[in-house]
């Protein structure tokens, strides 16, 4: 297994990333701002949790066709907290990718994002490698992503 945690300064409230993350519509639009052809997210509402999932395709990393993965978010909305997990369909239960978001106010018109991500991929002799390169991937890419968060919950406000 290979892991990864960042914290993330934003110019932006806590409750607006928040809103942002939960709403089915702004997942969409931010998982087509990268690399996925299709999404569609539902979320429900549980208790004292807030259900987000999103189905994906994308196109295959190798080989040609497309990639259907599922992201399945726990949020908790009296903390800004969430567990999730992505599953690949195609690799079933060979590739794990599950973690934890945290959204912490700082200011009025700030927060810091702290994130959690372990990927474990169970294929003798070369799985924790390939783990080890996800993760890295992953690693780098996540200013992006946030910085992307950020663009869409303003220009929902801005609206």
């Amino acid at each position: 297994m290979a892991s990864f945690r960042i914290s993330l300064p934003l110019e932006i409230s806590a409750a607006l990333l928040f809103d942002a993350m939960t709403d089915p519509e702004m997942q969409q639009r931010h998982a087509l701002a990268f690399k996925a052809t299709k999404a569609k997210a539902t979320r429900r509402e549980e208790k004292q949790a807030l259900l987000l999932e999103l189905e994906l395709e994308e196109p295959a990393r190798s080989g040609g066709g497309i990639d259907r993965s599922t992201v399945s978010f726990t949020w908790d909305p009296a903390q800004y907290t969430a567990t999730f997990s992505r599953r690949d369909h195609q690799h079933g239960d060979r590739v794990k990718v599950t973690g934890e978001i945290r959204i912490e106010a700082t200011a009025d018109h700030a927060c810091v994002v702290h994130e959690r991500c372990d990927v474990d991929i169970a294929i003798p002799l070369i799985g924790k490698t390939m783990a080890r390169k996800i993760a890295a991937a992953m690693e780098r890419k996540r200013a992006t992503v946030y910085q992307r968060w950020l663009e869409l919950a303003r220009r929902t406000t801005s609206a």
